[in-house]
């Protein structure tokens, strides 16, 4: 997959932003879900992350655009339809 949590991680580190561990905190289990192909669990862990609003500290590695980039690239790989739109 072309855009994981791990690039979410990786961005915010590399940006040397101090959002690092918070990044990575917010999205520990999804980062786990992810990592271990755990595929629908992942985008169930991030629509209810969604579901309970992100934390604007966290922008601009986790938004919801950001988000539902990541939930319908998962959702494309196991072709479901149709995707989810938060707009």
């Amino acid at each position: 997959m072309a855009y994981t949590t791990e690039d979410t991680l990786v961005a915010a580190h590399e940006g040397n932003t101090g959002k690092t561990k918070d990044v990575a905190d917010a999205l520990k289990d999804a980062y786990r879900y992810g990592s271990s192909g755990s595929l629908y669990a992942l985008r169930d862990e991030i629509i209810a992350l969604q579901a309970t609003g992100f934390d604007a500290g966290l922008s601009p590695f986790v938004t919801d655009a950001s988000m539902q980039v990541l939930v319908n690239k998962v959702e494309e790989y196991l072709n479901i339809t149709p995707l989810t739109d938060w707009s």
